[in-house]
C-alpha cells in the first residue's frame, strides 16, 4: 500500500501530466523534442542533453517479493530497474524494445523484446503484475510509436515478434521482401519476387516459392489480419511480371512437378506440355496427342491416342485452373478426331468413318487407342482373316468340357471337334508417304476358341460383311478378299438336307423379299436394310429355341417393321407379331402368363384347334377380342377362364402351345418366330413383368422371339420393380436373351423424315437448311419417331400462331426449331433463359457450349448431360450467329430473345 502511495505521489508520467505541460528537454542529435526526465531519446537513442533530480524520480515503485526473486521495482520514464540490493542492479532501457508483454503463469513477469531477437524478463508478483504493466506500456509507448517511424523511413511496414521453427526473432515485412532477425543475429531475407504464394497455416505464415521450398514464420493472432492481405498485395505486381515474362516465352503455366520420379519443372504452352528434368533432359507432350486429361491423386494424367498415358506433379494451388486450360487445350484435337465419325465396324476393335471427309481412324483397347486418320482413296486391299487352331492346353480343356457336356446330356460319341478360330481380322493395306502398311483390326477376339456355327459368330460375320459392302460401294478401287469358312448352319440334328451356303442365300425369293433387298441395294438406302438382311438370314440358320434382344432405341420399332416383311414371305402364318401394349395388363398379377399363352395360341390358330379344347376356347377368344379392342379388363379374363378351368392351367397352356408350334413347323418352316415390339413404350417396370411372364414360353423347341427392347430399360424396371442393382438388371437380362442386335444409326432415315414433316407442314427447305434441323435433332432428342413426331407438332402449331417475321425467315425458324429441341431434351436450361431473357447477352449465348457458362452452372446438369448440351450448343450458338462475322452480335441476340419468348407458348 506504501508503494502505491509513493508512486503516486511521485508520479509526474503520462498519467499524471498535466493539461498544457510543456516538454523540458530537446534532442542534441535529432532535434525531437523529448518528454520530461527521459534518460534518452526514444527517436534515435541519443543520452539526453539535461535531467534533473527530479525528472529522474520513478513513475511507480513497488517490492517483489517472490519464491525465486525479491527486490525493488522501479518504473522510469525510459527504463525500468529492478534491485535486489545496493550494488546489484538490472536496466532494462525503452530505447531498443519492439514489445513488452505480461506473463503471469507459472511466475509472474513483464517480458522486454529487443531488436535482437532476445526478450528479457523482470520479476514481479501475482498482486502488482496488472499495475507494473500498465506503467510500462505507458511509458514506453512513444519509443515504440518513435521505432515505427524511424522503421517506416526505412521501407519497413510491420516489424513483429516471431519465430522460424525453433528460432525466436524479429521478422520486418517490408514492400518487397521480408527480413527475419534471429537472436543469435543471423538475418534471413526472402525476396517478394521469388514467392508464388503466401497464405496462412497453422498461425503461421507460409510463403510457397517457385523453387519448390517454403519459409514459415510464426504470427501473432493480432497482426494477422493485417500483415496476410499487406503481402499478398505486395505480391501481386510480381507474379503479374513473371505471368507476363512467361506468356512472352508462349508458356501460360510454369511450376516445380516430377515425371517417372525425376524432379524438374513442367511449362503449359497453348499446344503441348514440356518437363524438364534438373538433368536437362526435356520430354514434351503435344496437345494433339491427347485422348483425354484428368486429376488423378493431384498428378494431371494425359492419356494419349497410343494408349499410353503421362502422369505429371501439378502445383495443388492452381491444378483445377490448369485442368480446365488443358482441356480446353486439347478440345480442338478431340473434336476432330472424334466429330463426324459417325460410321463404326467392328466390335473388339472397331474401323470409325468420317463419310463427310472420306476419312478414318482404328479404335482399340476399348477407345484407349486412337490411330491416326487414314483416307479411305488409300485403302488399296482389304482382307478378312480368321486364324484357325488354339494353345494347345486350352484347346484341351475345351474339348474336354465338350466331351463331359455331351456325356451329361446322354450324346453318344466323342466331343466335337469342328473348327474353332481365334479372332476375326481385317487385314487394311493402307497407302502412306513411306509405301504400303498393313493395320491389323480385331473385330472379335477369341481365347478360349469360337465355332463359326456358334450364334454369337454371327455378330462378327455381319461386321465384316457390312465393312466389306461399305468398301465395294464406296471405295471401288479396293481389293477385297474374303475367306470361305465352312456355312454357318444350326446344329447336326437340326440340320435340314440341303443346308444354305451363307445367310443371304437362305431368305427365299418371294416377290416381297426380292422387292425389299433390290431397294437395299440403292446407293442412297442405309445401311440398316443390309443390317436386317443378315438378321433375318441368323434367324433362319439358328438352333432353337432361341430369344434374341433387338436394341437400337429409335431405330428398333422401324427395324422390327423391315423385319417383319422380311420374314413374312417364308414363315407365314407361323410369323406372330406383338405389342407391348396389347400385352399390359396389370390387373391379372399372377394370371398375365396365361393371358400372353393365350394370346400366341390364338396368333397360332389355336383359338380353332382341337388341341386347346382342354385349355378354354372361351378364355383364348376373349384374348383375342381383348386384344384387338385394346380392352385391359383382366376380370372379364378371369371369368371365362374359370368356367372351363383345368387343374394345372399354366402347363396345359404351354403344352398347347408347343403341340401347336410343332404342328406348324415342317418343310422350309421350321420354326415359327415370335416378334414382340413395343415394350420401351411401356413404363420399365411394366416391361420387365411382361418380360418374366413370357419367360414360361422363351423354352419352347422350333421358337425364335425376337424381342425389341433396350438393355438400359431393363436394367431401369429391375431396380423400379425390386430395388435391385444393375448387376441383377444384368443377370436377368443375360438369362432371358441369348444374344442381342442392335441395328446401325440411319442419318438417311432422319434427313428423310425431317424433309417429310417440313413438306407436312408447308414449309420450304433447301438441303443445308434440312442439314442443320437434322443436327439440331441429332445432338439433342435423337431420332425416335415419337420425339419427332411430338416436336414438329409443336413447331407446326406455333407457325400458325407466329408473325411472317420469324417463318419467313429462315435463320428465326431455325432458332425456334432449336429452341424446341432444347425444351424437350435440355428443360433446366431453356427454363434458365427464359428467366433471364431480358438480360441476355451476346457473350452469354456465345458461352453457352461452355461446361463453365454461367447458364449451364446454374441448371445443376449431371456430367454426361454437360457434354450433351455442350455438343448441342455448338450446333445451336453457330446458327444464332447468322451472318458468322466474328461472334454473335447484338442485333442477332436481340431477335433470340424475342424468339425466345415467343417459344415460351409450347413450353410444359
Amino acid at each position: 500500500m506504501s508503494a502505491l502511495l509513493i508512486a503516486r505521489g511521485n508520479n509526474r508520467g503520462f498519467s499524471g501530466m498535466k493539461k498544457g505541460e510543456q516538454l523540458a528537454m530537446q534532442c542534441t542529435k535529432c532535434g525531437q523534442n523529448l518528454p520530461e526526465g527521459v534518460t534518452f531519446c526514444p527517436y534515435c537513442g541519443e543520452k539526453a542533453a539535461a535531467k534533473s533530480q527530479e525528472a529522474d524520480e520513478p513513475l511507480f515503485l513497488t517490492e517483489v517479493r517472490g519464491l525465486l526473486k525479491a527486490g525493488r521495482l522501479a518504473v522510469y520514464r525510459d527504463r525500468v530497474e529492478f534491485s535486489t540490493s545496493s550494488a546489484q542492479k538490472t536496466v532494462f532501457n525503452y530505447d531498443s524494445l519492439v514489445a513488452v508483454r505480461k506473463r503471469v503463469l507459472p511466475t509472474p513477469a513483464v517480458l522486454f523484446v529487443t531488436e535482437d531477437g532476445r526478450t528479457e524478463s523482470c520479476a514481479a508478483t501475482s498482486k502488482n503484475i496488472h499495475e507494473v504493466f500498465l506503467y510500462i506500456e505507458q511509458a514506453v509507448r512513444p519509443y515504440i510509436e518513435a521505432r515505427k517511424e524511424r522503421l517506416l523511413a526505412q521501407g519497413i511496414k510491420y516489424s513483429l515478434v516471431s519465430s522460424m521453427g525453433i528460432t525466436g526473432g524479429i521478422l520486418n515485412i517490408s514492400d518487397d521482401k521480408v527480413e527475419f532477425h534471429a537472436k543469435s543475429g543471423k538475418k534471413e531475407t526472402l525476396s517478394f519476387q521469388d514467392v508464388k504464394s503466401v497464405s496462412l497455416y497453422a498461425g503461421s505464415l507460409e510463403f510457397s516459392l517457385f523453387d519448390g521450398g517454403t519459409r514459415t514464420f510464426a504470427l501473432d493472432k493480432e497482426s494477422r489480419d493485417d500483415v496476410l492481405p499487406f503481402i499478398k498485395k505486395a505480391l501481386e505486381p510480381y507474379l503479374a511480371k513473371r505471368k507476363a515474362e512467361l506468356l512472352a516465352k508462349g508458356i501460360y503455366y510454369s511450376f516445380l512437378s516430377n515425371f517417372n520420379q525425376e524432379s524438374g519443372t513442367l511449362n503449359i504452352y497453348e499446344d503441348r506440355v514440356e518437363f524438364t528434368a534438373h538433368s536437362g533432359r526435356t520430354v514434351s507432350t503435344m496437345f494433339k496427342d491427347v485422348r483425354t486429361a484428368g486429376l488423378y491423386s493431384e498428378m494431371l494424367e494425359l492419356c494419349l491416342v497410343d494408349g499410353s498415358t503421362k502422369v505429371f506433379g501439378v502445383d495443388t494451388d492452381e491444378q483445377n485452373e490448369i485442368l480446365s486450360f488443358v482441356k480446353k487445350a486439347i478440345l480442338p484435337y478431340v473434336r476432330k478426331r472424334t466429330e463426324g465419325f459417325s460410321l463404326a465396324f467392328g466390335l473388339a476393335e472397331r474401323i470409325e468413318i468420317n463419310k463427310e471427309r472420306g476419312v478414318f481412324h482404328i479404335i482399340r483397347q476399348g477407345g484407349a487407342v486412337i490411330t491416326q486418320e487414314y483416307s479411305l482413296e488409300n485403302i488399296v486391299k482389304c482382307q478378312q482373316d480368321e486364324p484357325a487352331g488354339l494353345n494347345p492346353m486350352i484347346s484341351g480343356i475345351r474339348l474336354g468340357s465338350k466331351a463331359i457336356a455331351n456325356k451329361a446330356a446322354g450324346r453318344q460319341g466323342t466331343a466335337d471337334t469342328e473348327e474353332t478360330i481365334r479372332s476375326t481380322d481385317m487385314l487394311l493395306t493402307i497407302r502412306t508417304g513411306q509405301g504400303q502398311q498393313v493395320e491389323t483390326v480385331r473385330f472379335g477376339d477369341f481365347p478360349l476358341g469360337m465355332s463359326r456355327t456358334s450364334p454369337k459368330y454371327a455378330q462378327y460375320a455381319a461386321e465384316a460383311a457390312g465393312l466389306m459392302d461399305y468398301l465395294a460401294k464406296n471405295c471401288p478401287e479396293c481389293e477385297r478378299v474374303i475367306p470361305a469358312p465352312p456355312a454357318p448352319g444350326i446344329s447336326a440334328k437340326e440340320t435340314p438336307s440341303s443346308a444354305p451356303d451363307d445367310m443371304d442365300a437362305q431368305i427365299p425369293d418371294s416377290s416381297d423379299t426380292a422387292l425389299f433387298t433390290a431397294s437395299a441395294e440403292n446407293e442412297n438406302v442405309s445401311d440398316i436394310y443390309k443390317y436386317i438382311r443378315r438378321t433375318t438370314g441368323y434367324i433362319h440358320a439358328c438352333q432353337t429355341p432361341w430369344v434374341i434382344a433387338f436394341q437400337g432405341s429409335s431405330e428398333s420399332g422401324e427395324g422390327m417393321q423391315m423385319l417383319e416383311k422380311n420374314l413374312a414371305a417364308q414363315y407365314g402364318s407361323n410369323l406372330i407379331r406383338l405389342h407391348g401394349r396389347q400385352l399390359s395388363r396389370p390387373d391379372l398379377g399372377e394370371k398375365l402368363p396365361l393371358f400372353i399363352g393365350a394370346c400366341l395360341v390364338s396368333r397360332l390358330g389355336g383359338a380353332n384347334d382341337g388341341r386347346a379344347a382342354k385349355f378354354g376356347k372361351a378364355f383364348i377368344s376373349l384374348a383375342v377380342t381383348l386384344i384387338s379392342q385394346g380392352n385391359s379388363d383382366g376380370q372379364l379374363l378371369i371369368d371365362a377362364f374359370s368356367k372351363d378351368n383345368p387343374a394345372d392351367p399354366l402347363e396345359d397352356l404351354l403344352k398347347t402351345f408347343s403341340d401347336l408350334v410343332k404342328k406348324k413347323c415342317g418343310g422350309e418352316k421350321n420354326r415359327v418366330v415370335v416378334l414382340l415390339d413395343g415394350l420401351d413404350s411401356l413404363a420399365p417396370a411394366k416391361a420387365v413383368g411382361i418380360l418374366e411372364a413370357l419367360e414360361y414360353f422363351l423354352g419352347c423347341e422350333k421358337c425364335v422371339f425376337v424381342i425389341a427392347i433396350d438393355y438400359a430399360s431393363v436394367i431401369r424396371g429391375i431396380k423400379e420393380r425390386y430395388g435391385q442393382d444393375e448387376n441383377d438388371g444384368k443377370t436377368f437380362f443375360n438369362k432371358i436373351f441369348r444374344i442381342s442386335f442392335r441395328p446401325p444409326a440411319s442419318d438417311f432415315q432422319l434427313e428423310n423424315c425431317v424433309k417429310n414433316k417440313l413438306e407436312h407442314i408447308e414449309m420450304a427447305a433447301d438441303d443445308s437448311e434440312t442439314g442443320l434441323y437434322c443436327s439440331l435433332l441429332a445432338s439433342s432428342i435423337g431420332s425416335k419417331p415419337e420425339s419427332i413426331d411430338h416436336l414438329f407438332d409443336s413447331f407446326q402449331l406455333l407457325k400458325t400462331l407466329a408473325d411472317r417475321e420469324i417463318y419467313e425467315d429462315r435463320h428465326n425458324r431455325l432458332i425456334l426449331f432449336g429452341l424446341l429441341c432444347m425444351q424437350m431434351r435440355f428443360l433446366k436450361v431453356y427454363e434458365q433463359l427464359v428467366r433471364i431473357k431480358a438480360s441476355i447477352t451476346p457473350d452469354m449465348l456465345s458461352g453457352l457450349c461452355l461446361r463453365e457458362s454461367d447458364i449451364v452452372a446454374r441448371c445443376d446438369l449431371g456430367e454426361e448431360e454437360k457434354d450433351g448440351f455442350c455438343e448441342f450448343a455448338r450446333v445451336f450458338t453457330d446458327i444464332i450467329n447468322a451472318d458468322h462475322d466474328g461472334g454473335i452480335s447484338l442485333s442477332e441476340c436481340g431477335m433470340f430473345a424475342r424468339v425466345l419468348e415467343f417459344s415460351s407458348i409450347t413450353a410444359r
